[in-house]
């Protein structure tokens, strides 16, 4: 009986590893500073304009919301759509009272 060595019987594949994003990028503004205008005497829930985020991660980790500033006294003169980032009015305003506002918006990342 004659045994063989020299060769083996083989066989291959080919394996994909296909890695998974996690939610580790924390959004970002386009922007660092808005420059919005509203004209005066408009009413409650005029829309004023829009913050505008992104987020490196691949959806759905690329989600997230905006909030305005919960310890500003301007919440109740402002409002932010959590889902868009457009501002909207809560009142009409008068030029000649106050000429201008500065809010800070927060947009944070959601699962």
């Amino acid at each position: 009986m004659r045994s063989c060595t020299c060769c083996r019987l083989t066989s291959t594949s080919v394996l994909v590893v296909n890695v998974i994003d996690v939610d580790d990028e924390a959004p970002r503004f386009t922007e660092s500073t808005y420059l919005l205008s509203v004209t005066e005497n408009l009413p409650s829930g005029t829309e004023v304009g829009r913050v505008v985020a992104f987020d490196a991660d691949l959806p759905p980790n690329d989600r997230h919301t905006f909030e305005l500033d919960v310890t500003s006294e301007l919440n109740k003169l402002f409002s932010i759509d959590s889902l868009t980032g457009v501002i909207y009015t809560r009142r009409a305003f008068d030029r000649e009272m106050t000429d201008n506002y500065q809010l800070t918006v927060v947009v944070t990342g959601r699962p």
